[in-house]
């Protein structure tokens, strides 16, 4: 249940009525909502010193207090944060940022660590917390999303997106002060800093694991005993795989991000795990849908039904709303669409989104994903551009041609693969290609699988041939 009201500061509308209740829990850090609004207060006068309201202002960090902190002092001061992958190359940060139009400032790293012994150089019981104000008819945060050809886009999120999105994920769970969510998710991703949202928003215990390693995961889970955790494909097929037992008080395990395995769902609710299956992106600001686990094995290949006061409509491809069971673009429409794409020309969406996801709606409204009309790329729960890698590997010297596709995969959900063909009389192998792509790309961008051919199949007009590139990526496979 949310329990304070829309238009307020809602750290500090939370440290009156849940005052003694713990905030966060994070390396052996605890605060309570009362020493959390006192400790944001503290660096919020610090970052005061460098920034001002309206200002656009970097975050760069792994999951952690540091982040919410951080986070929450910037809407102290009526700025916008702008959250970037920690693991980015820093020619990928200013290649985005430069995208978005936006001068960026950049706090030093030392900054958290400065206001933290602030704080506890201070006597408690002679802090007061300031009324701060929390300038709510603004955007709250800019978040990136790859889910579209060529660079990431910077999708802009209200504090109203957020608020709608925790009272659309209510209408599921219904949340209770003193309940514990573990962020088992990045926080630079929708999905992740949405539990930053509803736990502010309902007084619940936000629990940060030291990593997202799946041993931390499992032993946060273990320790905690979390009523809520929002996992991806991936993360349940490793749990699954290590027959782990879960917490039988967990009262839901949110399944998205990526296309669900059936058997990844089914595996759940034969444990006799509550789960729901999601569907949602950076531009919904989360779930818009969901499929509980009463209803999985009757539609285990579909999303559910619309969360909220959220529309799902199917259309063609020249708008038409399509009928029941008639393939097209998934289109959204409800009070959780964001802003809009922030870049020099601002591209706002008034409430409406056409995804790049083909799908269609079932007689009862379920909702079914069947693929992208982009050829996005996602796995393991993150969107890659294969264009992108493409362009870096052409670039290699050694490198005559090249095709990166996604293939099917139970643990990934998608594997990144890439066919080359090297140029003549030169050598090269597999670690050097890998090594080549680690100094441009995050992690999980590298390919799973690289594959030498003699030649990239391609059709009549000369464009890459997708169906022929997988076969013999089957073929290649097998040997």
């Amino acid at each position: 249940m949310i329990n304070i009201p829309q238009k307020s500061n809602w750290l500090k509308e939370q440290s009156k009525v849940s005052k003694d209740i713990i905030a966060i829990n994070h390396n052996e850090i605890k605060l309570t909502y009362r020493q959390l609004d006192l400790f944001v207060d503290v660096f919020t006068d610090i970052l005061k010193v460098q920034i001002k309201k309206n200002d656009f202002v970097l975050i760069q960090l792994e999951n952690s207090i540091d982040f919410v902190c951080t986070i929450l002092s910037l809407w102290n001061i009526g700025c916008v944060p702008i959250v970037v992958d920690p693991n980015y190359k820093q020619n990928e940060v200013d290649e985005i940022i430069t995208a978005t139009g936006q001068k960026v400032i950049c706090l030093p790293k030392y900054i958290f660590l400065t206001a933290l012994n602030k704080f506890f150089s201070l006597k408690f019981e002679r802090l007061k917390c300031v009324d701060s104000k929390f300038y709510l008819s603004k955007n709250a945060i800019v978040l990136f999303t790859s889910g579209t050809v060529g660079l990431p886009k910077a999708v802009l999120i209200s504090f109203d997106n957020l608020y709608h999105s925790a009272i659309a994920t209510n209408s599921l769970i219904n949340t209770q002060q003193k309940n514990k969510w573990l962020a088992t998710l990045p926080f630079f991703h929708i999905g992740g800093f949405s539990i930053i949202a509803r736990s502010l928003l309902s007084g619940c215990t936000l629990f940060i694991p030291s990593s997202l390693n799946t041993d931390v995961i499992i032993s946060s889970i273990q320790s905690f005993s979390p009523d809520y955790i929002s996992l991806v494909p991936t993360q349940v097929s490793r749990l699954l795989e290590r027959n782990f037992d879960f917490n039988p008080k967990l009262k839901r395990v949110f399944i998205g991000g990526n296309k669900v395995n059936p058997d990844v769902a089914k595996g759940l609710v034969e444990k006799n795990i509550p789960v729901s299956v999601v569907y949602g992106s950076t531009e919904t600001c989360s779930m818009v849908t969901a499929l509980s686990d009463k209803e999985i094995l009757n539609f285990p290949n579909s999303v559910g039904k619309p969360l909220g006061n959220t529309q799902i409509k199917i259309i063609d491809s020249n708008g038409n709303e399509l009928k029941e069971n008639k393939e097209g673009l998934i289109f959204v429409e409800g009070p959780t669409v964001a802003e809009g794409y922030l870049k020099k020309k601002f591209q706002k969406f008034n409430g409406k989104y056409l995804t790049k996801d083909f799908g269609y709606l079932d007689l009862e409204k379920n909702l079914f994903v069947v693929g992208r009309s982009d050829g996005i790329i996602i796995s393991g729960g993150k969107k890659i551009d294969p264009k992108k890698i493409e362009e870096i590997l052409i670039n290699n010297s050694k490198i005559k041609d090249c095709a990166v596709v996604g293939v099917e995969d139970d643990v990934w959900g998608e594997k990144i693969v890439a066919l080359i063909v090297k140029k003549e009389n030169l050598s090269l192998g597999v670690e050097e290609v890998i090594n080549y792509l680690k100094e441009r790309f995050v992690a999980y961008k590298i390919p799973k699988e690289i594959l030498f051919v003699d030649e990239v199949p391609k059709n009549m007009l000369g464009k890459k041939d997708t169906k022929k590139i997988l076969s013999i990526i089957s073929e290649l496979s097998k040997v």
